[in-house]
């Protein structure tokens, strides 16, 4: 399950930062940890917002 939540910027861009709290378990058996993804509000799925990482792990 991902929660989103989105945000508009002062320039008026919107981001959406993805809560992948359970993270990622894949049919070939890989895990992706529990982590954020921040997306641009254009393409959710598959965009990195400029500036921002990939994923950004949740720390102990």
């Amino acid at each position: 399950m991902t929660r989103e939540y989105t945000f508009t910027r002062s320039d008026g861009k919107k981001a959406i930062i993805q809560d992948h709290g359970a993270g990622h378990r894949f049919p070939d058996g890989g895990v992706e940890p529990p982590h954020f993804n921040v997306r641009n509000a254009i393409d959710p799925r598959h965009s990195i917002f400029p500036g921002t990482k990939p994923h950004y792990p949740f720390l102990p």
